[in-house]
């Protein structure tokens, strides 16, 4: 998750999946084209979707584009790759924090595979709605449901493993064992004071990949293997592999896959 490079030429997620999400639903985002707007990329790793996908869709004078991520090593990155006069990164987590220069700043609200990692919804989506301003809109998606969570769940929990992990629910969504998913989240969503325009689950998939190639793929998405001492990190990540043989019936050497539901929603403040 800290590697922007190996994130960049494997994380089909990341750079596809949100294309295609961006693709198919960036119409239901009214623009006012004589306004000066703010927007604001949760969870922007590297970088790229923020200036390459979301950067050129807006006809409006930008005031300011910002990429907010966890990950250090990632907005350093970013700033180094993609920074400019109007577009900037920084290492923020919005789930705790929210600086009071953005309070009621920002007029567009868009994330991509990264809300499945927050433990407390509520609290995530109470604080986003204070960095909008009335009637801002927001466009998103990220994992609902998805057999990874599982693998990360049986392998995490290994005795060899566990002294190095120090919070197994870590990767885990809160809507893994939902049957009703959507309810559950729209939920949470309008009470924290949301109009929900549109929600529903997509179904996407990694496949088609090899060992190697969905070894990086697992690598580049796990929280815990640059936490490994450097004599486990390879057993690590077998075991990973391993289980998804098991778990999802890889035919031939270069047929592993991986599905996943996600959340696509797009809402405005109340």
């Amino acid at each position: 998750m800290n590697n922007p490079s190996l994130y960049l030429k494997v994380h089909h997620i990341g750079r596809v999946g949100s294309r295609n999400i961006i693709q198919k639903y960036f119409h239901l985002v009214s623009q006012n084209e004589d306004e000066e707007i703010a927007i604001i990329d949760i969870g922007s790793g590297p970088g790229n979707v923020t200036h390459d996908v979301l950067f050129p869709l807006f006809k409006n004078p930008i005031k300011k584009v910002v990429g907010i991520d966890i990950s250090k090593e990632m907005v350093e990155f970013a700033n180094a790759t993609y920074g400019n006069e109007n577009l900037s990164f920084e290492v923020l987590n919005i789930g705790n924090v929210v600086p009071e220069r953005y309070i009621s700043f920002f007029d567009y609200v868009f994330s991509f595979s990264t809300f499945h990692w927050v433990k407390d919804q509520r609290k995530l989506f109470l604080n986003i709605n204070r960095i909008m301003k009335p009637n801002a809109q927001m466009l998103f998606s990220f994992v609902a449901q998805s057999i990874l969570f599982d693998i990360y769940q049986s392998v995490w929990r290994r005795p060899e493993y566990t002294p190095y992990i120090d919070d197994v629910d870590f990767g885990q969504s809160c809507f893994q064992k939902s049957k009703e998913p959507v309810k559950e989240f729209q939920d949470i969503f309008e009470n924290a004071g949301f109009q929900v325009e549109m929600i529903k689950i997509d179904e996407i998939a990694a496949k088609n990949k090899s060992l190697t190639g969905f070894k990086e793929f697992l690598v580049s998405l796990n929280p815990y293997y640059d936490k490994m001492p450097d004599h486990l990190k390879e057993n690590f990540m077998l075991h990973h592999l391993e289980q998804v043989q098991r778990d999802t019936e890889v035919e031939g050497p270069n047929n592993f896959y991986m599905d996943f539901n996600i959340f696509v929603v797009y809402a405005k403040k109340k």
